[in-house]
């Protein structure tokens, strides 16, 4: 889910040069829920840290277990 949605967005941080980087813990599902849905939040959450963050910038993504939830972090410097 986390890594498609990034490789979706890449092309357009690789346009602004924004490094895009990930720490995704393999741990962390599977996920109970609607994966189309969850694949859009996360999605989203990425495609507008690209859009806002200047050229030359940085947006992380982070994916990890936390006790029986899954926890998205989105960081960038836009």
């Amino acid at each position: 889910m986390a890594r498609s949605a990034l490789e979706v967005v890449r092309p357009a941080a690789d346009a602004k040069q924004v490094r895009l980087t990930s720490l995704l813990d393999d741990g962390a599902g599977p996920l109970v829920g609607d994966a189309d849905r969850l694949q859009q939040v996360v999605w989203n959450l990425v495609s507008n840290a690209v859009k806002f963050t200047p050229q030359h910038g940085r947006v992380h993504v982070d994916l990890r277990r936390q006790g029986g939830h899954a926890e998205v972090s989105v960081a960038d410097s836009g």
